[in-house]
């Protein structure tokens, strides 16, 4: 009876094994696993007749570009698009850690940082994936280099009629030999020689360490943590790996705190050793009024993301990042991307009109350009942004752009009609000649130059055609390059168009601080106002007809003819005049 009941349950543990780890469920494809083995042997990896690559192209063409797949006990979720694949590491605030590395890898070194998940990784996150960004590499350069020249130089030493069979191990081990002097300042000796020769106590750890995870991967968690705890071998490997990591805790802690500071932009164990807790017990006594300003931080915080960086509304959007709104989501904030690339993914995701954060400021995109052409045909409705009311008033706190409401509407009745198609074409010659100036210079220059400045100098051709359509002055931006300009004015004008590329990013309190104690932008914003009073004096100077036949062509005749020249009698306008006013109102 005892018989046929171990068997039972041993039936009954297996039923419930096989459809625990082995059922094939939900809307996402895939071949249904063997028994232990998952997919190993359905798909070749097993017996070693297929490359794992080729088993991935023929699972895509099966069943599309997500599908599931077994590795032993082990189900992953094959991603094969590269927009998805995307997508997913751009939104690492929905897609966690994934929980093979919290299953898998915490059996085997349980205090490692990739076995955390939630909060605790993407805290840990924060202090170790910034030294792995394309700048914080490139400053490592040299140490890839050297790696990769003493490869080269040991495989130089051999024959010319040896095959390599074995370079992706050794690319495997210059990796590791990189990643080692980056990370830990440490030669691993991984080029030195082959890796299952190394004498190198720590490397050889390590190497015992990645050869016990291949066995783990596949084998259920019971089974791998009870390999692992009556391993000898494991038992000394980790406890060797612990000691020199300490070691190079203890060699890092001698070091000064500036030159901590200074290394762990570039240095891992420096950014750990950066990050520890010190003062644990002063942590534990903590000032209540220390906590009270750190709660108030805290709401002020989500505050500000709140009001700043929240997606309300019908209006559809990315949510946005705290501080720099869609920039990284984008690619705009790293250039992976051009600005006209993300608003055509936009438009694909979200449609013709959508919402979109640079930094503090939001923008409501428009695409459609019949809603385009009615919200300029109806300027009567649609007001001046209040994004330039913010923005450009705390450049130019007076110009006319930052005008709103029926002051905007005044001053647009003066200087719009000077852009209409018929203004425009009565300065086409201003324009051809512009151009001519462009091409003439071009021309000068040798037929294998090659111009990598085209959008920078095409926009030098249209600040001079305004400069002189205008203010009937030439800014000399076509005659050489911008940022070798001489001309006072263009200069000062470059500098406020520079820096108004920093203040669109920043909130108002900052761009304002960071203006009022430049001294450059002062200088700046002094020199284009003397320019633009001498051209006000200049054609104050015009006689009146003169003037009146100019602003139909010219801005600076339109506005100048437009002055208030009696506001002197209009602020002492007669009482009388105002009380015969009110009395026929009355009346």
């Amino acid at each position: 009876m005892f018989v046929f009941l171990v068997i039972f349950f041993a039936i009954l543990w297996l039923i419930y094994i096989k459809l625990k780890y082995f059922t094939l469920r939900g809307p996402v494809p895939g071949q249904p696993p063997h028994f232990f083995f998952g997919n190993l042997i359905q798909s070749g990896l097993l017996v070693g007749s297929k490359p794992i690559s080729d088993v991935y192209i023929s699972y895509k063409e099966r069943f599309g570009d997500i599908y599931l797949f077994w590795v032993g006990f082990i189900r992953y979720t094959i991603v094969h698009n590269i927009d998805d694949v995307q997508y997913i590491f751009n939104n690492r605030n929905k897609y966690d850690q994934g929980s093979i590395f919290l299953e898998k890898v915490s059996i085997l070194v349980p205090d490692s940082i990739i076995c955390n998940i939630g909060a605790k990784f993407k805290r840990h996150g924060a202090i170790t994936m910034p030294l792995f960004r394309r700048n914080k590499i490139l400053s490592n350069m040299n140490i890839i280099i050297d790696g990769t020249d003493k490869l080269l130089d040991r495989w130089r030493t051999q024959s010319s009629e040896h095959v390599h069979t074995d370079i992706v191990e050794q690319c495997q081990n210059l990796l590791l030999e990189v990643f080692g002097m980056i990370a830990f300042d440490y030669d691993l000796e991984t080029i030195n020689e082959n890796l299952s020769e190394n004498k190198n106590e720590l490397t050889e750890a390590l190497k015992y360490i990645m050869d016990a995870f291949r066995f783990i991967i596949y084998a259920p968690s019971i089974i791998s943590t009870t390999y692992l705890k009556c391993n000898p071998r494991y038992q000394r490997a980790r406890a060797t790996i612990e000691r020199y990591l300490n070691n190079m805790v203890e060699q890092e802690l001698t070091e000064s705190l500036d030159s901590r500071t200074e290394r762990k932009k570039i240095s891992l164990i420096a950014s750990l050793v950066s990050s520890l807790q010190t003062d644990e017990k002063a942590e534990a006594v903590k000032k209540e009024e220390d906590k009270k300003v750190i709660f108030f931080a805290i709401l002020w915080l989500i505050y500000i993301k709140l009001k700043c960086f929240t997606l309300r509304g019908p209006v559809p959007g990315q949510p946005p990042h705290f501080f720099f709104g869609n920039l990284i989501q984008s690619g705009l904030l790293f250039g992976s991307k051009p600005i006209s690339e993300v608003y055509i993914s936009y438009k694909e995701r979200f449609g013709d009109i959508y919402l979109f954060w640079v930094g503090f400021t939001r923008y409501t995109i428009v695409h459609n350009i019949d809603d385009v052409q009615y919200i300029f045909n109806n300027r009567n409705k649609y007001d001046q942004g209040s994004i330039f009311l913010e923005k450009v008033s705390i450049l130019v706190p007076d110009s006319i752009i930052c005008n709103i409401g029926a002051k905007f509407k005044r001053h647009g009745a003066i200087t719009m009609p000077l852009f209409r198609r018929n203004k425009i074409l009565s300065n086409i010659n201003i324009i051809i000649d512009g151009t001519d100036k462009l091409l003439d210079r071009w021309r000068t220059q040798s037929s294998e130059h090659v111009h990598t400045d085209i959008v920078e100098q095409c926009q030098n051709l249209l600040l001079e055609v305004f400069g002189m359509i205008a203010f009937d002055y030439d800014l000399e931006t076509i005659n050489e390059n911008l940022s070798e300009n001489k001309n006072e004015l263009t200069e000062a004008l470059k500098y406020i168009m520079d820096t108004f590329r920093f203040i669109i990013y920043a909130p108002s309190i900052i761009s304002t601080t960071y203006l009022k104690y430049n001294p450059r932008y002062q200088r700046a914003r002094a020199t284009i106002e003397r320019y633009l009073n001498n051209m006000v004096e200049q054609e104050l100077t015009e006689s009146l007809d003169s003037r009146t036949e100019r602003k139909k062509i010219s801005l600076i005749a339109s506005l100048v003819s437009s002055l208030q020249t009696d506001e002197k009698a209009e602020a002492v306008k007669k009482e009388e005049d105002k009380k015969g006013k009110l009395y026929f109102r009355y009346k």
